[in-house]
């Protein structure tokens, strides 16, 4: 026994060893997993940011290289032409001084031939038939007819020639007193190719190393680069297969004014070969297009760095963790000798007592060392004092007494009733459960309390076991004084008695099961929907966690079903669910899908995939869809036409198929499957927690961008624009995050630091100043409240204010929005409507909203200075501004051409890169 006992404490004490050690291996494996994980996302995050701002950097490189060669281009191709007219307009002088002095026609042309043209090979006098007099090296016959036919027949003075593959640019002008043209031709070509040279040198000197600008031509040759000279005007045949892969790519994707990012493989000057990507635009001149790139070493070598950091601090933790790890071996080594020692010790004392009982000697608690073990022992000795009591009991009492102890002892509800069914006992219990006196039961019959009418056939059942004289068991519907129903399962025991007038009485022991009753009511009801008496959300827990297959679930909801509620009333609400939910389950009818109630409008299809593919269950939904727009829905008369939601998943989640179900009614669509918006899904979790830390690490900032005024070309006033820093300090612009940040629910949060921000800054100086509000905000009780606050703490800011209003979604409450522009123009606030002519806005919206300010979309501004149906459409606008008394603002104002042309046509302010970079606050 001894020896038992010393196994089972080196058990013991190997067993807490072996399991500490054991959980701290885990906890720190998971630890160091963890650390992992954290590391690959930030290393994703880190290069997709780098790409990113990269990317922007060379885009905006790109669009002001071409805007400097364009522009350049212009103004030398005018001067190009202005010398040409200049000849032209000198050989006419000359002409009328010397028809005056000549008596000939011949005389005439003799004249011009050995004073005009023989200096220059250019000129040309032709009569106007176009028989040459003096023939310019520039024409061919043809050339001649169509040039004298442009000048005398279409009176086109500028006409462009080809002899010879050269191309030529003439002027010309009919001197009608001698019947002759006259005019001077130049060669285009040679032009382009000074024009072209001058480039290169341009392009050259922007070159630092690796950075540089490049053009390609149609050909897919390189104009000009800053790479290296051995590509400088070389076509295909000087590089090797990749290069003229790439070359050709490059080429391919910018024709027809196209312009793209390029992702491929290029020689640096060091001679290695690194990924790349450059961003090229087709100019539509000389058939160029520019470019410039970036090569992704630098990002590489800073991931390398970040690697290098992660492994060595990986080795320092997995150093720590084994030294903890050994302190606590040792530590728990020492407790578990203690507590070895002292559970033999107690053990032994066990041991010696079982092996000498013949003596009946009790156990000695004071050598027990632990409590419990010592608890056990008293309680052995309590046993063994009260066996001698034991054994005088007598071992068998009659048959009906142990069944009336034993039903006394089951439940301490109980009464009892005799063959007439009149009640002759009740204990408190059963009066207490009844809410009747002792004696206001006695002599009262049974079917008083448990009235025939709600408990059915068991009353009679009851009766028929009185006559039997046997014993019944079931629940009964028993009613209080008060009128209340309980539920009671009885037990119904005949006993015999020595009363003389009723020898047999019937012992009724009681339960109280209405709680429980009750209870199974609440879950029939959690488990079937009461309106449309279909399966509820639990059910589908339940089944989705007993199956053993795969299943497809479809999560629908019914749009707009809000308005049918606030419109019609929730009767009619209720109505349309109902009826919503029988056309669907017919639909189901026979097709192995089980049809869900979930949340209020929100429904779920479920099919097995034994029976359903991919294809046919989105085909069915698509049916589903058109079987209500096709069908209207008809209650109390009226005609309701019904959209649905879709959102289908086949992980066999309630989750991912409701996400896929928002993401469906955000995007407009119809159905979404969940497996095709992963990864769109998991950023958004990704962007959300990165909003989340921005918002708690006070990283969403303000930008600020000046609003010109064209009249006097000063600031008239600056727009605040949100910007969020990521954790490498990267800027990332609204575009990026504020659509996740609305549906995470963060965006209320980033709008009130974009007011404290604002108000913050610009209470420190006496500039105009403007902030962006979407309808939401302004629908937004607590928005408006915000903004007085802001107003009331910094008196006569709010002359200086602009809001603009940002139309991301229809109007349905202008009510509402002019209550709030009311509010706000007590504090000598303004109001703009921003982005107009695009998304939701219109002209009508000029009439229902009491607006200042219009700023006009920049999709329409950006090619005003050579888009005629966008100069129509402006100008349109502005005569509808002016006549209601409304300000204009041009966005997207990027370079000269345009900002002279919205100045042209009365545009009262601009806004954009021409004038001014986005720069933060202060700055």
């Amino acid at each position: 026994m001894l020896r038992n006992v010393s196994s089972m404490g080196k058990f013991a004490f190997s067993s807490i060893i072996i399991t500490a050690f054991v959980i701290m291996a885990m906890l720190e494996c998971f630890n160091l997993a963890h650390i992992y994980s954290n590391y690959q996302n930030n290393i994703s995050n880190l290069k997709e940011f780098f790409i990113l701002q990269e990317k922007e950097s060379i885009r905006k490189e790109v669009y002001e290289t071409t805007s400097k060669i364009q522009s350049d281009y212009d103004r030398q191709y005018k001067n190009f032409i202005d010398a040409i007219k200049h000849k032209t307009l000198n050989a006419l002088n000359a002409a009328r001084e010397f028809h005056k002095i000549s008596s000939s026609r011949d005389e005439f042309i003799k004249k011009m031939r050995e004073d005009v043209t023989s200096e220059d090979e250019g000129y040309f006098v032709y009569d106007l038939s176009a028989t040459p007099f003096i023939q310019s090296e520039f024409h061919s016959t043809k050339n001649v007819s169509t040039v004298v036919s442009n000048i005398v027949y279409n009176h086109i003075d500028i006409t462009t020639t080809t002899k010879k593959g050269r191309n030529f640019i003439s002027h010309a002008i009919v001197y009608e007193p001698a019947g002759v043209v006259i005019g001077y031709a130049k060669n285009l070509d040679e032009f382009n190719e000074n024009f072209t040279n001058k480039t290169r040198d341009y392009i050259r000197s922007l070159s630092n190393g690796d950075s540089y600008i490049f053009i390609i031509d149609r050909k897919n040759n390189k104009i000009v680069s800053g790479d290296s000279e051995e590509i400088q005007d070389s076509s295909f045949s000087l590089f090797d297969e990749k290069r003229r892969q790439a070359l050709y790519k490059i080429g391919s994707a910018t024709r027809g004014g196209n312009e793209a990012f390029i992702a491929y493989k290029w020689l640096k000057q060091d001679k290695t070969i690194t990924e790349k990507i450059s961003f090229i635009k087709d100019i539509n001149l000389l058939d160029w297009s520019i470019g410039t790139g970036i090569y992704l070493d630098d990002m590489h070598n800073y991931l390398d760095k970040q690697k290098n950091i992660f492994y060595s601090d990986f080795g320092s933790k997995l150093i720590l963790f084994t030294f903890y790890l050994l302190v606590v071996v040792a530590v728990l080594y020492m407790l578990a000798v203690s507590a070895k020692k002292r559970v033999v010790t107690s053990f032994t004392t066990f041991a010696d007592f079982f092996n000498n009982q013949t003596d009946l000697k009790r156990l000695e608690t004071d050598k027990i060392k632990f409590q419990e073990l010592k608890d056990i022992a008293s309680n052995i000795n309590k046993i063994l004092d009260e066996k001698d009591e034991l054994l005088d009991t007598k071992n068998q009492i009659q048959l009906a007494l142990n069944k009336y102890k034993n039903s006394l002892e089951t439940s301490n509800i109980v009464f009892k009733f005799n063959e007439k069914n009149l009640i002759t006992f009740a204990n408190s219990a059963f009066c207490d459960l009844i809410g009747y006196a002792k004696n206001e039961l006695i002599g009262k019959p049974i079917r008083s309390i448990f009235i025939k009418e709600r408990n059915n056939s068991k009353i009679k059942e009851v009766n028929e076991a009185v006559l039997r004289k046997s014993e019944w068991e079931g629940v009964l519907k028993a009613q209080k004084k008060n009128g209340e129903i309980c539920h009671i399962k009885a037990n119904v025991v005949p006993i015999e008695t020595t009363d003389a007038k009723s020898k047999l009485n019937f012992l009724c022991i009681c339960q109280d099961l209405t709680t429980f009753m009750e209870h199974q009511e609440l879950m029939r009801t959690e488990l079937q929907d009461p309106l449309t008496k279909l399966p509820t959300r639990q059910m589908l827990i339940n089944k989705l966690s007993k199956q053993q297959g795969q299943l497809f679930v479809a999560n629908f909801d019914i749009l707009k079903f809000r308005q049918i509620n606030e419109y019609y009333g929730l009767d009619i609400g209720d109505m349309v669910l109902s009826e919503v939910a029988n056309i669907v389950r017919k639909l189901t009818k026979d097709k192995n899908l089980e049809l869900y109630k979930l949340e209020s409008n929100n429904f779920a299809i479920v099919g097995d995939k034994k029976h359903w593919k991919n294809d046919d269950f989105y085909k069915f939904c698509e049916k589903a869809i058109e079987y209500f727009k096709t069908n209207s829905v008809i209650v109390e008369n009226n005609k309701f036409y019904i959209d649905l939601a879709f959102g289908i998943s086949s992980d066999m989640q309630i989750m991912t198929s409701a996400i896929a179900k928002e993401q469906a009614k955000d995007m407009n669509q119809q159905i979404v499957v969940f497996e095709d918006k992963k990864d769109e899904l998991a950023h958004n979790v990704v962007l959300t927690r990165a909003i989340q830390k921005a918002i708690e690490e006070d990283k969403i900032v303000l930008y600020k961008q000046a609003v010109i005024d064209n009249s006097t070309n000063t600031v008239s006033k600056y727009e605040c624009l949100v910007r969020m820093v990521d954790d490498t300090n990267n800027v990332v612009l609204p575009i990026d995050f504020l659509a996740a940040a609305k549906k995470s629910n963060l965006y209320k949060e980033v709008t009130k630091i974009v007011i404290e921000k604002a108000f913050a800054y610009f209470a420190k100086n006496n500039e105009n100043f403007g902030i962006n509000l979407t309808i939401d905000d302004v629908m937004d009780g607590e928005c408006l409240s915000q903004i007085k606050d802001q107003f009331r703490k910094h008196p006569g800011i709010g002359e200086r204010l602009t809001i603009e209003l940002t139309k991301n979604q229809e109007i349905n409450d202008f009510d509402k929005i002019n209550l709030f522009i009311d509010e706000v123009r007590k504090f000598g606030c303004k109001v703009a409507i921003d982005n107009f002519g695009t998304g939701y806005t219109n002209f009508e919206y000029l009439l229902k909203i009491k607006t200042d300010f219009i700023k006009i979309d920049g999709s329409i501004i950006k090619n005003i200075d050579h888009d005629e149906h966008a100069r129509k459409i402006v100008k349109l606008m502005i005569e509808l501004a002016k006549t209601l008394g409304i300000q204009t603002v041009a966005k997207y104002v990027h370079s000269s051409d345009v900002s002279k042309m919205v100045n042209s046509i009365g545009v009262d302010a601009s806004q954009g890169f021409y004038f001014d970079m986005p720069k933060p606050l202060g700055a």
